[in-house]
């Protein structure tokens, strides 16, 4: 693997998602879904817990609903943009070009997942005493089923790619993550 491409990869994503208003957007909208997902049921109050029992309800359909505006665009914008063929003939194989893109994808994932993180533990904190390991091995499951999400999504978006031999490089690690995801699925209430 030569990590040069794929980190050239990894910082092209990153910098083509935050040079746009597109990028802060997806953080906004994803902390505000987030925040009245895990505030706005009368539940949360009655409970009478700093916890966040009733994200845990709602965030795989909250995901189910950002993840896509992160992957889908992902090849897309090569393709559109007429770049996806320059990005195949990187001096790195197809494998490094889509492990660098998953963890643009990644990156972009996370950063609006601890923003959220901080947010919602300052607001349990101003209304009683949360229990921060909770908090973050929650948000660590959290972002395991993002990844797997991701994986997906970016499985999804290869019809978009005018070259399929990347689909390979792809398999080779991240369809073993499809089965966990479907579990993870098949489980909410």
């Amino acid at each position: 693997m030569n990590t040069k491409a794929v980190l050239a990869v990894f910082k092209r994503n990153l910098a083509a998602y935050f040079g746009s208003p597109s990028g802060y957007v997806f953080i906004c909208a994803f902390l505000l879904a987030s925040g009245l997902a895990a505030f706005w049921p009368q539940e949360f109050f009655d409970s009478n817990l700093a916890n966040l029992d009733q994200l845990n309800r709602f965030l795989p359909h909250i995901l189910l609903g950002f993840i896509p505006a992160i992957t889908m665009s992902i090849w897309a914008d090569e393709r559109r943009q007429g770049t996806d063929e320059l990005l195949l003939t990187l001096p790195g194989s197809d494998f490094d070009v889509v492990i660098g893109k998953y963890l643009g994808a990644v990156a972009i994932f996370s950063v609006s997942l601890v923003i959220s993180l901080f947010a919602n533990y300052f607001v349990l904190s101003q209304l009683g005493y949360p229990d921060f390991g909770l908090l973050v091995s929650t948000y660590i499951g959290y972002w395991f089923v993002g990844l797997s999400m991701i994986a997906i999504g970016m499985v999804a978006s290869f019809p978009y790619c005018k070259s399929y031999r990347c689909l390979r490089s792809w398999s080779r690690i991240q369809l073993p993550a499809c089965p966990a995801t479907g579990f993870r699925m098949g489980d909410s209430h």
